[in-house]
């Protein structure tokens, strides 16, 4: 076991005078002049577990937000929704005093049109309809809605959509199957 110990040590002391060091060296572009202190390195990017205010569907952070009623992202841009879905948006600044717009865009397909002839898609916040909407044809839309301040939440506002029908499970396919939705938006207004 004296080993061992004795083999971690030597690590952890290659550890913290070679590569730390030369980490550091590769980082600064600068000469090596002697004894050096540790090397932290930090990430700009921004905090991967926050929600977000806008997105695309296809973002595999995505799915946080998606708080029910999606399904598996396909050609890595877009998802087939059920009858009911939700997203949780991380509330822009100042919603909460002017209110705020929210957006989705998605996709009517042509078999849905062939098989319900129509949809009606509807949204809600904390059970107060937004918007509602009908759609006849198959193609490309943005349902936008606008939201009033008092019921923007302060770190998240989650909006409900309801379809008034979808199409039920068939074939080898368990899923109801809405619309394809392609990305979400929530901004001050």
């Amino acid at each position: 076991m004296e080993t061992k110990e004795r083999g971690f040590q030597t690590i952890r002391r290659y550890l913290r005078h070679i590569c730390v060091p030369v980490m550091g060296l590769a980082l600064s572009g600068t000469a090596c002049r002697g004894k050096h202190q540790k090397v932290y390195i930090e990430d700009d990017k921004q905090d991967e577990a926050l929600p977000v205010s806008a997105f695309k569907m296809g973002d595999p952070l995505a799915s946080r937000q998606l708080v029910g009623g999606f399904y598996s992202v396909e050609g890595r841009s877009w998802r087939w929704t059920a009858r009911d879905f939700v997203i949780s948006f991380r509330t822009p600044a100042d919603a909460t005093r002017r209110g705020a717009i929210a957006s989705l865009e998605f996709v009517v397909p042509n078999i849905v049109i062939q098989k319900l002839s129509s949809v009606r898609l509807a949204a809600a916040v904390r059970g107060r309809q937004i918007v509602m909407a009908q759609y006849t044809a198959p193609g490309s839309y943005t349902l936008k809605a606008e939201i009033p301040a008092e019921l923007c939440g302060s770190a998240d506002t989650v909006i409900d959509f309801h379809l008034d029908k979808a199409m039920p499970p068939s074939g080898g396919d368990g899923r109801e199957l809405g619309v394809i939705a392609t990305a979400a938006a929530l901004r001050t207004r």
